[in-house]
């Protein structure tokens, strides 16, 4: 039995500045064990939108220590891949799948902004379910837009057209607008222009700027629902469907070492990164 490790290393937010904020402390005390805890080791840690938020003081609720509910993984996955599952891709999924307007079905017609980790899920699981993806990007004719079109998506758009919510409506059949948005770019009023009548907007999180305009949303008769992660029922299912359909978390090619935490927010930041970022803590077994 391997010995139970008294102390570990960690990140602190010395001041809520960015990444000059971070500090990374050795030989912290690791607390107690009572008798109906376990010491779980983390392997990997992805990074997402909030973590940006919370370092930069600007998280909508306290980060305080608690109790996570745990679940089982996908069981091929690498450490730096299911890293991703339990925020990103669970908000994928609730996204398209678990609102009151119902799930997203085969012929449907679903839209994705940009290409990071929420969206390249997205895409995905909405082809698993039979659905048609339009998606967007900054720039066409690059690897981006070639990422997009491998995992699935039909039609990839630039969101640098000052006009492609309706350039995304065009491309519907019928030019009848999509049944549903992803919306991760805090540009409402631009998903509103691509909804059909009595579509759906799924909001993630706290996108600066993401609120569609009431004259917009009243004229489709749309749906705007906001999305932050899920429940462990919705992370069960998810498991699910990805061992079944064989869905590949997508993680940038650079993989960081734990006392590299700052130049991975840094990359993070900076937009260039292809998939998800991603923090190996301790090698793979």
């Amino acid at each position: 039995m391997a010995e139970v490790p008294s102390t570990t290393s960690q990140w602190v937010i010395e001041s809520p500045t960015g990444t000059a904020g971070l500090k990374l402390k050795h030989d912290v005390p690791l607390p107690a064990l009572g008798p109906h805890d376990v010491l779980v080791k983390i392997h990997a840690v992805s990074l997402n939108a909030r973590d940006n938020q919370i370092i930069n003081n600007n998280y909508t609720w306290g980060v305080t220590p608690g109790v996570v509910p745990l679940s089982d993984g996908a069981g091929s996955f690498s450490f730096a891949q299911a890293s991703t599952l339990p925020c990103a891709a669970l908000t994928a999924w609730n996204a398209l799948f678990c609102g009151s307007g119902g799930s997203v079905k085969p012929g449907d017609v679903v839209l994705t902004q940009g290409s990071g980790g929420v969206s390249l899920f997205a895409i995905q699981f909405a082809r698993a379910a039979g659905a048609t993806v339009i998606a967007t990007t900054g720039r066409l004719g690059g690897e981006r837009e070639a990422r997009l079109r491998r995992l699935g998506a039909a039609t990839v758009l630039s969101y640098r057209e000052a006009d492609w919510g309706q350039r995304a409506k065009a491309a519907t059949a019928g030019g009848r607008g999509v049944d549903l948005v992803v919306e991760t770019s805090g540009a409402g009023d631009q998903s509103a222009a691509a909804l059909k009548l009595g579509g759906r907007i799924a909001v993630v999180g706290g996108v600066a700027g993401s609120g569609a305009s009431t004259f917009d949303m009243r004229i489709t008769l749309g749906e705007l629902r906001r999305v932050a992660v899920g429940s462990r029922d919705q992370f069960e299912d998810m498991i699910r469907a990805i061992e079944t359909n064989g869905i590949q978390p997508v993680v940038d090619e650079m993989v960081w070492r734990f006392d590299q935490a700052r130049e991975a927010f840094e990359h993070a930041q900076s937009g260039k990164m292809l998939g998800k970022v991603v923090i190996r803590i301790a090698e793979e077994a």
